[in-house]
């Protein structure tokens, strides 16, 4: 799990990749196809994410790890991100 993630690497993590996996995809579709679920919509727990990361005192930034688009696209994102990080 992601957040085990963060408690392993702590201090040594540098910047954050946001990005989402959905094993359901996975298993009914293909291995790659796991990665093809919009943030927020997978198996990502943001709210043990996000409290991992502040227990390790992370203060840095973060990029959507998604495919891009125009204004209107980066704006859904962008409220994406804010959503899953409020959770």
């Amino acid at each position: 799990m992601a957040d085990q993630w963060v408690r392993i690497l702590g201090k040594r993590i540098l910047k954050v990749d946001v990005n989402e996996y959905s094993r359901k995809k996975q298993t009914d579709e293909g291995i790659t196809k796991g990665f093809d679920v919009k943030l927020g919509d997978g198996d990502s727990d943001w709210s043990k994410v996000s409290q991992a990361l502040n227990e390790i005192g992370y203060s840095g930034w973060g990029s959507a790890e998604v495919p891009g688009g125009d204004r209107a696209r980066l704006q859904k994102i962008s409220k994406r991100i804010d959503r899953i990080f409020q959770m």
